[in-house]
């Protein structure tokens, strides 16, 4: 099974439904059970009912995919609750199944009533055909995935800028972003937010974005998970104690931090 990625949510018949691509294939669009039970008025286990009796017409893995079976462990259970399963959810499933577009489409078949196939029609429009590109940062409603789309939008900008100016693509790059002489500590960027450094520090941690390492129990430095490491090309060199030492960011990763903290801000 090719690995799972969420890309936030997307608004659909008065839902919020998540937005999941891979399992069947790069950039393939599926939906979980949940989502169909949601999205059709019908309880889970009915969704679930209709796929396990007639199994003989579902290929695994093309058409389905159980992910109670493959993604039953410790280390994936949070990728199950950020689908929208609870642990009760999850644990008392025998199957959690995840759909394709070729799935889906011969669920309705099973169904067979007028608005189950009036809802595949608008599925099929505004879901499994609308491409990525169309879907704006500022479209996204979950603001972890919001700043991931951002990160990947500022890319974009600089690609694109890069392709524009042909002749010093790779000086400005270096100058304006990853120039040592500008970058910015945790405390300059938490001055820009109106917080302190320390405070900054919990709530990236808080959110997977940073994590302490430790010694003789007290925080040595902080350290950027892999996901976020290309915002911090170095890390800073001077101590602001004996144990305590701040990371640098890019400008890039400024611009992401503030945008992150206040999404966070807007909905708590």
């Amino acid at each position: 099974m090719n690995e799972l990625n969420i890309k936030g949510k997307q608004k659909f018949m008065n839902l919020e439904i998540p937005v999941i691509e891979g399992g069947f294939g790069e950039d393939k669009k599926c939906m979980t059970d949940k989502t169909i039970s949601e999205i059709h008025n019908q309880p889970n286990f009915k969704i679930r009912e209709r796929i396990k009796d007639n199994i003989k017409r579902f290929k695994e893995d093309i058409d389905y995919i159980d992910l109670k079976v493959i993604r039953d462990t410790d280390d994936n259970l949070e990728l199950l609750q950020t689908l929208g399963y609870s642990k009760m959810q999850i644990s008392k499933a025998d199957n959690i199944f995840l759909l394709s577009e070729r799935g889906y489409s011969k669920l309705i078949k099973i169904m067979d009533t007028d608005l189950a196939w009036e809802i595949h029609d608008k599925i099929m429009d505004e879901y499994f055909n609308m491409r990525e590109h169309l879907v704006d940062s500022y479209m996204i409603q979950d603001s972890i995935e919001r700043a991931k789309r951002w990160i990947e939008e500022e890319k974009e900008r600089l690609l694109l800028k890069e392709t524009i100016q042909v002749q010093q693509p790779k000086v400005e790059y270096h100058d304006k972003v990853l120039n040592p002489d500008k970058l910015v500590t945790t405390t300059d960027i938490a001055k820009d937010l109106g917080m302190t450094a320390q405070g900054l520090n919990v709530l990236l941690y808080t959110n997977k974005i940073i994590y302490p390492v430790k010694k003789n129990g007290r925080t040595k430095c902080w350290k950027p998970y892999k996901d976020y490491q290309w915002l911090i090309p170095e890390y800073a060199d001077f101590k602001i104690s004996e144990y305590d030492t701040q990371l640098k960011w890019t400008e890039i990763g400024r611009k992401w931090l503030i945008e992150f903290v206040e999404s966070i801000k807007k909905i708590s």
